[in-house]
């Protein structure tokens, strides 16, 4: 190039792209870390319902034994009354000493 000539202008459609490229670089940028906010999300998402799974099945676990236990204690007194007629009345004042003491107790007339 000679010290008389002027560089050459650039060119707009040149100018143009490189603007492009910068604006996919900077939305590949902000896509990478949506994406690793997301990850993070979902991470704490599992842990929460993994949590909650894991606390809902012990309820229903404990609910179960509790349940389990009450019915037992009614086939207990049911048992105890077929055909005892007075005896189960008698049974019938041992559960109220029973209840007394916590236990569960059913009383049929």
């Amino acid at each position: 190039m000679a010290p008389s000539e002027a560089p050459p202008s650039p060119n707009p459609a040149d100018a143009d792209i490189a603007k492009a490229f910068q604006e996919l670089a900077k939305g590949e940028q902000t896509a990478s870390a949506m994406e690793n906010q997301l990850t993070a999300l979902e991470r704490k998402i599992d842990a929460l319902l993994e949590s909650a799974e894991s606390k809902i099945e012990d309820f229903v676990a404990r609910a179960e034994e509790k349940l389990d236990g009450f019915f037992a204690g009614v086939e207990n007194n049911l048992g105890a009354m077929d055909g005892k007629g007075e005896d189960a009345e008698k049974e019938g004042e041992n559960n109220e000493s029973s209840a007394e003491k916590g236990q569960i107790s059913v009383r049929l007339e």
